[in-house]
């Protein structure tokens, strides 16, 4: 058994449990933890039943194993959206490089233009749907000023690593190139954004 000790406001990661039977200990355990909670176990002598039945039959526990599973695939739910949302971006980005060089503009040009694109496609889909369900400790404003500071940095990672490989192998395809460049920016965007930019508040900030 679990005992919890928490003084204040409930904190937002409470408020919105959905499982129902009795993997809700679970959930709620889980939750705690997430939250910062402080857990201790206190041992439990249950009995052999005398009379009647479990009520424990097997639609409740594939319901118990399917939740346990759905909490472990929430927890990593913002990295997955984040890797869609980059997947997108990459999407963008190789798309437009590619459309500007049919267009005959120079790849050294074409490659931040295809990049700034995918920052602020990225930027949107950060905001309202990977980061969409924290509470933060900034307003939109400010989150656009420091994606915007992280997305400098991105740009510049991004882009030395094209010009780099480009040096280094010019007959390579440089859509090819391109799409090499865009993955230690990502790293970079991902670790910086979740951290600064999309910062969840602490309980009691906001």
């Amino acid at each position: 058994m679990a005992r919890r000790v928490w003084s204040g406001s409930l904190p937002p990661g409470l408020r919105d449990i959905q499982a129902r039977g009795y993997v809700f200990q679970v959930e709620l355990l889980h939750r705690l933890i997430s939250c910062g909670a402080r857990v201790v176990e206190e041992p439990i002598h249950f009995r052999d039943r005398e009379r009647g039945e479990t009520k424990l039959g097997m639609a409740s526990m594939l319901e118990f194993l399917l939740n346990i599973l759905w909490i472990r695939l929430r927890h990593h739910l913002t990295f997955i959206k984040f890797c869609v949302t980059g997947l997108c971006g990459a999407i963008v980005n190789l798309g437009s490089f590619y459309l500007m060089l049919k267009l005959g503009i120079h790849k050294f040009v074409a490659s931040p233009v295809a990049i700034l694109v995918s920052i602020f496609s990225n930027f949107i889909m950060n905001n309202y749907w990977t980061f969409g369900d924290r509470v933060m400790i900034s307003r939109q404003s400010v989150r656009g000023v420091k994606f915007a500071m992280v997305s400098f940095m991105t740009l510049l990672l991004s882009y030395s690593v094209f010009v780099a490989l480009s040096t280094l192998f010019p007959r390579v395809f440089p859509v090819l190139l391109q799409a090499c460049a865009i993955a230690p920016g990502a790293l970079l965007n991902y670790y910086l954004n979740s951290r600064w930019t999309f910062r969840e508040a602490d309980d009691g900030e906001g």
